[in-house]
């Protein structure tokens, strides 16, 4: 997993543009199982209304380049302030 500025960064590389989406969002559910306590429902739901899937990369043809990029912000919680 990567971290891109304000967002962390999970791949998939290979021949197969739908395998490789799904290993991408895969392995940002397993984070999110194992590291944010959530249930595989939940973390699934989580990604699909927050995670954004990319095609990054087609200069390699037959290998793609996909990512799902995630923000590191849907745990923190907001200021008391308001600020």
């Amino acid at each position: 997993m990567l971290e891109q500025g304000g967002c962390y960064q999970t791949v998939g590389t290979g021949p197969d543009l739908m395998e490789n989406a799904k290993a991408a969002v895969r392995e940002r559910g397993d984070w999110l199982v194992t590291d944010q306590r959530l249930s595989l429902h939940e973390a699934y739901a989580l990604c699909s209304v927050a995670g954004d899937l990319k095609i990054n990369e087609t200069v390699d043809l037959p290998k793609w380049l996909v990512s799902m990029t995630f923000p590191r912000g849907v745990f923190s919680r907001p200021s008391s302030t308001g600020v």
